[in-house]
Order: structure tokens, then sequence, then C-alpha cells
């Protein structure tokens, strides 16, 4: 059994500075810091921190590695993140203590192989992006409002230069530096490269993107204006938000489906768990691979 596991959720990523004694190992995500143990006693830095044992731990940390906590269901990063922190930490470890967190590691894969493969997307940032996969061409983006917001994170990485226009852009300029965008104002419409993707996430007028723009100049258009049906822009390269947010509902209520089956599995997994100690002639490596 994990009875041995001991997992500390901290309260804030600042926390992680805490004065924690040998055999307590912190870890931290994008999200949470958390602090793995398999000590018997607690030390007084932890004491007013969540404290999680034994199957309730493990099935914890299987949920987060798998990305089930994430805001991108099923993401990745946190899984290596997972196995950065053990590599650092491994020659530290106790034995229970390493091979319940090579288990976690098994048990992850099998979770992510039956059921977070292909998942649809379920934001527009995602969704965009996907559409927009191996189109190395500029993104227009109009708007800097939380619509906007949610979707530059998904072009931070990508083959893609963005550039932002907004009615005001003094008040985002840390647009410009988190997500390596080039900002404007409207009276800089001028500046925009042709022949990439327009995205309108502003509340304008068809008419006045119609004046400002040459639509036909764009491959695609995205309109993901609220009044996007009721006042359309012309064109047959024009994608109104009611088709995406179809298209998004559709696939959160499949990965809804999806989350509640792979969060069912874990917990049946956590409530049989069996950590026996068996023979490695090839150490304990034999069941880890960084792959």
């Amino acid at each position: 059994m994990a009875d041995h596991l001991k997992v500390f959720h901290l309260k804030t990523a600042g926390d992680a500075n805490l004065p924690i004694p040998k055999g307590f190992w912190h870890m931290a995500t994008c999200l949470r810091s958390i602090v793995i143990s398999d000590q018997a006693k607690r030390p007084a830095a932890l004491e007013d921190h969540e404290l999680m044992e034994g199957e309730e731990a493990y099935e914890f940390l299987l949920r987060i590695i798998c990305g089930l906590d994430s805001p991108l269901l099923g993401e990745t990063e946190v899984l290596g993140q997972f196995k950065d922190f053990f590599k650092r930490h491994e020659q530290d470890f106790s034995g229970p203590l390493r091979e319940t967190l090579i288990g976690l590691n098994r048990d992850a894969k099998k979770i992510r192989a039956k059921y977070l493969q292909n998942l649809g997307c379920t934001s527009y940032g995602s969704l965009l992006r996907k559409k927009m996969k191996g189109q190395a061409v500029p993104l227009t983006l109009v708007g800097a409002g939380s619509l906007a917001q949610d979707i530059l994170p998904w072009f931070a990485k990508s083959d893609n230069s963005v550039h932002l226009f907004t009615r005001t852009p003094q008040k985002y300029q840390n647009l410009q530096e988190q997500h390596n965008v080039e900002l404007f104002g409207y009276d800089n419409l001028k500046n925009i490269q042709t022949g990439g993707i327009l995205v309108i996430a502003a509340p304008v007028e068809a008419k006045w993107v119609e004046k400002n723009f040459d639509l036909s100049a764009f491959v695609h258009i995205y309109d993901l204006r609220g009044e996007s049906k009721k006042d359309s822009l012309s064109g047959t390269h024009v994608t109104g938000l009611h088709c995406l947010f179809e298209s998004i509902e559709k696939n959160r209520r499949q990965a809804e489906s999806i989350k509640e089956r792979a969060i069912s599995a874990i917990k049946e997994q956590a409530n049989h768990l069996k950590l026996v100690e068996r023979p490695r002639p090839f150490g304990w490596d034999d069941l880890w691979t960084y792959s």
C-alpha cells in the first residue's frame, strides 16, 4: 500500500520557499505547489497546510499529473514537471517512496493512453490554433478584452506573428510583454499584414470592420463578436461565433464525460492500490521510463 505517502498542498506559490526539513521535497506545477514525503512527523513549517495521506494522496497526485485538474484537460506539461521532479531527487527518496512515485508514472501513462488521447478543443484559443496548424501566417487580433486574452497564450509559442489592435493600447502594454505580440491602436490599422488570419474579438460593428479591413486579403476571418450572427460580415471565408461555439460546446460535453471516466478509473486504482515488494534484478530503473 501507499500508506507511507504524504502530500502537503501549499496555499500559495510563494510557500515554496518554506524552510522544510530533510525528507520533504517540493514539487511545483503551473497552478500549485505541493510537498511530497514519507516521513511520519509533520514539520512545523507545514502545520497550516492541507495534508493528504496514503490512497488519498496517491489519487490526488495521479489526477494532477494526468492533467485532470488543469485548465486544458489532459495537458502534458505537468507530467513533464513530475518527471523532472523525480529525476532531480530520485537518489534521495527512500525505496518505498521511490516505488510509489514510479507507480504514479506507470498509472498516469495507462490513464492517459486509455482516456486522454486526441481530445477535442474546448476553448476558442485551442480551436483557433488547431485550425491554423501548419499555417505560418500572421494573426491579426482585434480587441484586447477577456476573449482576446484567453486566445493569446495559445499562440505564444507558435510560428504565427501576432498583431494586436485595440482602441486603447496604453492600457494593455502588459499583453505585449507577456505574449510577445505587436501592439497597435486603431489609428495604425494600415500596418496590418495581409494574407494572414483575422480574428475579431471586440464589440465593433460589421460596417466598421469592412471599412477598416480589406476582408478579401485574408486567408480566413473568425468573427467572435456576440452580434456576428445578426450583424454578419460578408464573405465565404468568414466563420462566425455561433459555429465555433457549437463545436466547442460539443467538445466540452465529450471532455466532461471522458474526465468523469478517467477520475473513476483513478479512484478505483487508488482504492485497490497494492504496492508489494518485488525483486528488481536491474534496480528500480527497470520500472521508470523518461520518454
